[in-house]
């Protein structure tokens, strides 16, 4: 019985120096991109109350403000964020360069980048506004499409990757599971397997994943 705690012990303390260093930093990567996602489902929202805005005879940085009052968070607090900015010196580059620095969305990089423009040009900022905002729609209706189109082949990766899964665990009590999951060539296997797992999920993620 020592002899197997033993063998089983510097796995399981591999294991968890995983878990301590590569966890946190997938959790925060996990966290940012969800955070990103639903800040870009609001600038659809967020380019038309700004052009209506715009429209109606305010300034850019009372845009910002109604911006940061209608809609809600987390477009919300970034807005206010750039809003307070403004209100404290800074000037429209720097403060919406800041949020773009913040945030790190590439379609906030474009609606950025055609603020500022339009800003210095003095051409008629509501105008792009309102066409981002139509964009904005147009590539979300497209993103639907092509997540539809594609949801038989993401639940085809997933169920490839769950059945090696499931064997494992079926055969733990025989003689084959036993071997891994008791000795220490196992365990180098079963962790290699999980890298190779890990990997093949990243390569799947990373095919699927169809820029429009």
């Amino acid at each position: 019985m020592l002899v197997l705690i033993k063998v089983a012990l510097i796995p399981s303390l591999l294991l968890a120096a995983a878990v301590y260093f590569i966890g946190p930093r997938m959790l925060f990567a996990i966290r940012r991109d969800a955070y990103v996602k639903q800040f870009n489902d609001q600038l659809i929202e967020v380019s038309q109350s700004m052009a209506n805005a715009l429209k109606a005879g305010m300034s850019i940085q009372q845009a910002l403000f109604q911006v940061s009052e209608r809609v809600p968070e987390p477009a919300s607090g970034e807005f206010r964020q750039t809003h307070n900015e403004l209100m404290l010196g800074d000037n429209l580059i720097m403060a919406l360069s800041a949020l773009r620095d913040r945030v790190r969305s590439r379609e906030l990089d474009v609606m950025v980048n055609a603020t500022l423009v339009q800003h210095a040009a003095g051409g008629n900022l509501a105008r792009v506004l309102a066409a981002m905002a139509n964009i904005l729609t147009e590539r979300r209706r497209m993103q639907r499409e092509i997540q539809s189109m594609t949801a038989e082949a993401r639940f085809s990766a997933i169920v490839i990757q769950i059945i090696p899964i499931i064997l494992v665990i079926i055969l733990r009590d025989t003689s084959f599971g036993k071997g891994l999951f008791e000795t220490t060539p196992g365990w180098v296997l079963l962790g290699l397997y999980g890298v190779a797992q890990i990997g093949i999920f990243l390569l799947i993620r990373r095919i699927m994943k169809i820029d429009v």
